[in-house]
C-alpha cells in the first residue's frame, strides 16, 4: 500500500467516523431547537384564541349588538357623503394637514340593498406625522371608513413644516350607509 492511499484512507475514516456524527448531532439540536420553538409559538396562538374567544362570549350575553355606529349618520345618501368629507376634512385638520379638494365617488348602488356603500376621494398637504395620525384616526373612529387607496408625492421644502416635507396626497375612502328607519 502506497503512502497516498493510506492518507486518503485515514481522511476518510477521520470524516466518517468524526465529522459526520458531529453534524449530524448539530443538525438533531438545531431541529429539537427549532421544535420547541414552533411548541411554544402554537401554545401562544392558542393562548390568544382563547382570550379572544372570551372577549367575544362575554360581549355576547345573548343581546343583539347595536351595529348602528359603524354606519355613516345620514337620512339620505347625499346627507350621509356629506357627512363622510365633512369627517374626512375634519380628520385632515385635525392632523395638521390642509385640503385642497373633495370629490364624491359614485359607486354603484344595488336596489334591493338596504346598506349602501358611499365614497369620497380627497386631496391634501400634510407632513409625515400627521399622514400617520391621520392614517391612525382613520383606522380607529367609528363609523367605519376604509381607505381603498392612497398615494403620496414629496412637495418641495416648506419651512413651515419641522422636518422641512411636506406631502401631497391623494386618498379614496369607502363607508357604509343604512337609509335610517331600515331593518337591521
Amino acid at each position: 500500500m502506497n503512502a497516498g492511499t493510506a492518507t486518503a484512507r485515514r481522511a476518510l475514516s477521520i470524516l466518517l467516523f468524526i465529522a459526520l456524527p458531529a453534524t449530524l448531532l448539530l443538525l438533531s439540536v438545531s431541529q429539537c431547537l427549532q421544535f420547541s420553538e414552533d411548541t411554544h409559538a402554537a401554545q401562544e396562538s392558542e393562548n390568544q384564541i382563547t382570550v379572544l374567544t372570551r372577549r367575544l362570549a362575554s360581549h355576547g350575553n345573548g343581546r343583539t349588538p347595536d351595529i348602528t355606529s359603524i354606519y355613516v349618520p345620514g337620512a339620505t345618501r347625499t346627507s350621509a357623503v356629506a357627512t363622510l368629507q365633512q369627517q374626512l376634512s375634519s380628520a385632515v385638520a385635525s392632523a395638521s394637514g390642509k385640503v385642497i379638494e373633495t370629490a364624491v365617488i359614485d359607486l354603484p348602488v344595488a336596489p334591493d340593498e338596504q346598506e349602501e356603500q358611499i365614497g369620497v376621494r380627497a386631496t391634501f398637504d400634510i407632513d409625515n406625522d400627521g399622514l400617520l395620525e391621520l392614517l391612525y384616526a382613520l383606522e380607529t373612529q367609528v363609523p367605519l371608513i376604509s381607505l381603498d387607496t392612497l398615494s403620496a408625492r414629496r412637495l418641495s421644502s416648506d419651512p413651515a413644516t419641522q422636518d422641512g416635507q411636506l406631502l401631497r396626497v391623494d386618498i379614496t375612502t369607502r363607508a357604509h350607509w343604512k337609509q335610517q328607519g331600515s331593518p337591521q
